[in-house]
């Protein structure tokens, strides 16, 4: 094609099919690229904090924790009234979560 010969149908076809497929790939990269960025990344398989051997139940007795600690039944109980252990009521019974007793030894112990 000469620069000063008029331009057929057939040249501007090849042009616009040249220009059309040049901002086809640029789209494609861009959609890659931005796939790319938006991909998490995996997370980190951290231990738990706490991991229970398998059949342990989550929560104990007051007596049950109470053994645990070394103190009375009703040391527990007036430690859970005071706050000094936490709690959780589940209908009439009052449980303690083994995870927030844990944590709250570990905090103690610092």
């Amino acid at each position: 094609m000469r620069p000063d010969a008029p331009l057929t149908t057939s040249d501007l076809c090849s042009i616009l099919a040249d220009v059309l497929e040049g901002a086809a790939e640029r789209l494609r990269s861009r959609a890659i690229e931005s796939a790319d960025q938006r991909t998490p990344e995996p997370q980190k398989n951290e231990p738990p904090l706490f991991a229970l051997p398998p059949g342990e139940k989550l929560t104990l007795t007051f007596t049950e924790a109470a053994e645990r600690l070394g103190i009375g039944r009703s040391s527990a109980y007036e430690a859970v009234r005071t706050g000094a252990i936490p709690s959780l009521r589940v209908g009439r019974r009052l449980l303690i979560p083994r995870l927030a007793l844990h944590q709250t030894l570990n905090e103690l112990a610092r």
